[in-house]
């Protein structure tokens, strides 16, 4: 893995949302603390214990997962180019990563801030500040809406929500169905059963991830759940 200081404007930067606005002067000052660092694949990017630092997937792919107490492997999230995590390590008064790992999927290079850093950067950067606390909001919507989908005891529901919750009709899934298998908390083969019955039903077509919502208030109705549109 290498170890090095980044100088100049930084592509890792421009890609994230977390940036999106700051001006010249805020961008300077953000490269001074960016560090750079790159894995191989299987390698953990991020793991409990570890220095709290938010990091930058600049390029490459990664998936972020948890251990529960049963030790079975919990499937968060896959990571692209652009993405990013350990925001919340790195705000609070822990040193330490959050209880999560990141493994490269494929050669990765990582953009990181360490904590330090990136607190004395907040109190001089505002603007960074509320772009932070803005896209936490986001965040923890999303989170949410997770808790909701796994809320649900009929996995059929559970599929049919997070369907109806793209809010469109037609639409591609933005996820491995092995990914978003254990995202619904199903296997794929289950998640494939219940997409072939909607399919049977009238209710959708699907072509790969390519899905078409031939009838989103009739499966709404259903499951009695709310389509939103």
């Amino acid at each position: 893995m290498l170890n090095h200081p980044v100088s100049g404007y930084h592509n890792c930067l421009k890609k994230v949302p977390l940036f999106a606005g700051l001006n010249v002067e805020e961008l300077t000052l953000i490269t001074t603390i960016v560090q750079q660092r790159e894995y191989l694949k299987g390698n953990l990017i991020m793991q409990p214990e570890q220095e709290a630092n938010l990091k930058i997937l600049e390029a490459g792919t990664a998936k972020m997962f948890s251990i529960t107490n049963t030790g079975e492997l919990q499937f968060i999230r896959q990571m692209r180019t652009g993405d990013y995590a350990g925001e919340d390590s790195i705000l609070k008064s822990s040193a330490t990563a959050d209880d999560f790992y990141i493994e490269a999927l494929k050669p990765c290079r990582i953009c990181y801030i360490r904590q330090a850093d990136f607190k004395a950067l907040l109190e001089k950067t505002p603007s960074l500040a509320l772009r932070m606390l803005e896209l936490y909001a986001q965040k923890m919507q999303k989170a949410q809406q997770h808790i909701s989908y796994l809320s649900l005891t009929n996995i059929e529901k559970r599929v049919a929500q997070y369907l109806l919750d793209q809010g469109l009709t037609e639409f591609v899934l933005t996820m491995k169905l092995q990914d978003l298998a254990a995202y619904l908390g199903t296997q794929p083969e289950t998640l494939s059963r219940k997409l072939k019955y909607f399919a049977d039903m009238g209710w959708l077509n699907r072509h790969g991830k390519q899905i078409s919502l031939k009838n989103r208030s009739g499966m709404a109705a259903y499951y009695d759940l709310i389509a939103y549109n």
